[in-house]
């Protein structure tokens, strides 16, 4: 295997490809260690979504995210097959999506906005979290007006981008519960739109960053920024703090009683 970028994925989870057939490269594998196998494979399917990314959008992903996600996925799929095996699907139970902490090398934001018909205004807060899920900053704001709600998180995701620029943050992986803002950031369109414009400044934004990515989550995972966003219009102005405020602690402590550990030999519930 010749790609660098694969290798580093290879060789962040203990691997060194063998100088062997392919067939032969696949039957050790199947008869190899489970757990080993389970992450070459999650890991060989990042890798393959991330040349088909950069052959078809030419967007080409850090190493680092490559592995975070094919592992963060392998913890999901897991969860999945515990439920199934104990027979809780059966009696009505549901998989609980778990918060996952970002790897070494990388921190991680979640945002959310939230709207008051009643105030007339529209708000935004956010967390960023170190691997071991201390906060390094929360943050909240607010507008005048009512917005439509994919304008709201696009201005919250604006307001992210802005803020963590501003502390020379290089790494970044951002996390947001609107599939929509998500869905049209990563499409190849722009437009004159009102959305389209806002998109299309946090893509420049964006690539002020030496490593960056944004993905959906569930909303249940983002209840820390969520809080931060309802309870912006507590507050007179915008507000940054270099650590919880209070009226959070309960749902950080959540987070991490409950998040998904991603490391590079192993993905553990914490």
């Amino acid at each position: 295997m010749t790609c660098p970028k694969a290798v580093e994925c290879w060789h962040s989870i203990s691997f060194n490809i063998p100088n062997t057939s392919f067939m032969s490269f696949i039957s050790n594998i199947l008869q190899g260690n489970t757990h080993l196998t389970e992450k070459i494979c999650v890991l060989a399917w990042g890798i393959w979504n991330n040349r088909n990314g950069y052959y078809w959008k030419r967007k080409n992903s850090q190493a680092s995210i490559i592995v975070a996600k094919a592992l963060s996925f392998l913890g999901d799929w897991k969860s999945a097959k515990d439920l199934t095996k104990n027979g809780r699907q059966d009696r009505g139970e549901q998989l609980i999506p778990h918060w996952v902490r970002p790897p070494s090398d990388l921190v991680k934001c979640n945002f959310d906005a939230s709207i008051n018909k009643q105030a007339f205004k529209s708000s935004y807060g956010g967390v960023v979290r170190y691997s071991d899920a201390t906060v390094m900053l929360c943050y909240s704001g607010f507008f005048d007006g009512c917005y439509p709600p994919v304008i709201a998180e696009t201005l919250a995701f604006r307001e992210s981008l802005l803020l963590l620029c501003s502390r020379g943050i290089t790494s970044i992986l951002m996390e947001s519960d609107c599939l929509e803002l998500v869905q049209v950031f990563h499409a190849s369109l722009s437009g004159i739109s009102e959305l389209g414009m806002l998109v299309e400044e946090c893509r420049h934004l964006s690539k002020k960053f030496q490593t960056f990515s944004l993905v959906w989550i569930d909303r249940r995972v983002n209840e820390v920024a969520h809080h931060l966003a309802k309870g912006a219009l507590s507050f007179s102005n915008r507000n940054v703090w270099d650590s919880s405020p209070t009226f959070i602690v309960h749902f950080i402590c959540n987070d991490v009683s409950n998040s998904v550990v991603v490391a590079t030999n192993s993905v553990s519930i914490a």
